[in-house]
């Protein structure tokens, strides 16, 4: 758990603590990690699985949930999970290797493949991977999905190329950067054009057979999938099942499934060069920014004052993370076969591994306050992140781009209104 601590007196000082409540002198760090996460789990209610590794040494990996919630089936360390937008440093390590075979250049302009798109002349392959295209994301558009064919034959793909052609630019080509699902599908259809494989056998033979990934593939909604997780969706009317894949245009996007165990795989033969040599590993992992942003199929940023490389994926009924800290060579890998926000619980495996001190989840229950004193809680702050504490109606908000109600646990402590969102506001008042 997260938690800000706020000293009120005439003027804020701001500190983000947490209280000690478990204790490091063994450092028996599988332990710390399943008290932990198990914790986790009971409150929030996750269906997964969790491989964390240092210096590619398991040191702690655990299936949690069903898999099936109908039958019973639960999940195993050998459960199959689509990984939604994780998929996309697939993709992108295509490109790489095709690069260094001559096959193609990460320069080379879209125009060279699909001659009649918009700006082609101006946006590179670079440009695709690292989302500083400018090509609007598709899914703000709900009637492309509307459009249905196999996405497998040519005709379809043309299909799909032309309905994209038609989409708004969000900005001039290499000028910005905005995270774009449509580049990276136009980046599978150029893999299968300087190929002449289909993706999924492009990825296949050269990404997972290389990598020893035995239980991975491309997801279809409708395919016979050994030890599949079945997707599920918390809604207001309680847990439903997500029988049906919306994402039907493109598939180098979003589109592979893969096991905890085979991303543990796939990251280590990344790490050892054998999926691409060191000069495009180093293209892949350097942001769009000077310190931070998108890579190729990944974002890198500072957590805990160390760099990382991540990246997460959503589809309806599923979420996955995958995060790197390669200073300290440790992996973190979560799949959950429900849609849920894994970073608070990336991030407080993370902490434990930092020897930070941490607050255990618990489930909580509210209280009520008197309005009169919502007023006193109300400020601007400063923590790892900006924001704002606002009162709107008798209710007290947590406001940083958008509002999220606080509840009131006790008289100084506020918790956020949200599944899945672990922070916790405490005052102090003085």
């Amino acid at each position: 758990m997260i938690t800000f601590k706020f000293y009120r007196s005439v003027f804020v000082i701001v500190a983000l603590v947490a209280a000690p409540c478990i204790g490091y002198a063994q450092k028996d760090y599988s332990k710390l990690l399943d008290r932990y996460i198990t914790a986790y789990t009971s409150v929030y209610d996750f269906h997964g699985a969790i491989s964390v590794t240092n210096k590619n040494k398991v040191i702690y990996q655990k299936a949690f949930g069903y898999a099936n919630r109908e039958l019973a089936v639960s999940n195993s360390l050998d459960t199959r999970f689509p990984i939604a937008s994780l998929t996309k440093q697939f993709t992108s390590s295509a490109i790489l290797q095709l690069a260094g075979q001559g096959k193609l250049s990460i320069e080379d302009k879209l125009s060279k493949f699909f001659p009649a798109f918009p700006k082609g002349d101006s946006i590179t392959l670079h440009m695709l991977m690292n989302h500083t295209s400018g090509i609007k994301e598709y899914s703000q558009f709900p009637e492309i999905f509307k459009f249905k064919c196999d996405e497998k034959t040519p005709s379809c793909r043309d299909t799909i190329v032309r309905l994209f052609q038609k989409l708004e630019f969000d900005f001039s080509p290499g000028t910005f950067w905005r995270y774009s699902n449509t580049g990276y599908i136009l980046l599978g259809y150029i893999i299968e054009q300087v190929s002449g494989k289909t993706y999924g056998s492009y990825i296949y033979e050269n990404i997972f057979a290389k990598a020893g990934m035995m239980n991975s593939g491309l997801f279809s909604q409708d395919s016979i999938i050994q030890n599949r997780a079945y997707g599920y969706t918390r809604t207001s009317n309680g847990m439903i099942a997500q029988m049906v894949n919306p994402y039907n245009l493109g598939y180098s996007d979003g589109g592979l499934y893969s096991t905890v165990g085979d991303l543990r795989k796939w990251n280590a033969a990344l790490y050892s060069g054998k999926i691409i040599g060191q000069e495009f590993f180093k293209k892949m992992h350097r942001p769009n920014r000077e310190d931070r942003g998108a890579g190729y199929g990944l974002f890198v940023d500072r957590f805990f004052d160390r760099k990382v490389f991540f990246h997460t994926g959503n589809i309806p009924g599923y979420s996955s993370l995958m995060i790197n800290y390669p200073e300290a060579e440790i992996s973190i890998v979560i799949l959950a076969n429900r849609e849920t926000n894994l970073d608070f619980l990336s991030k407080g495996i993370a902490a434990i591994l930092f020897d930070k001190e941490i607050v255990l989840p618990y489930a909580r229950k509210s209280i009520k306050l008197e309005k009169e004193s919502l007023k006193s809680y109300t400020d601007a702050f400063e923590a790892s992140f900006p924001f704002e504490v606002v009162e709107k109606g008798g209710k007290l908000f947590m406001s940083f781009g958008r509002d999220i109600e606080l509840i009131p646990e006790s008289k100084t402590k506020f918790f956020v209104a949200e599944d899945d969102i672990d922070i916790q506001l405490e005052y102090v008042f003085n």
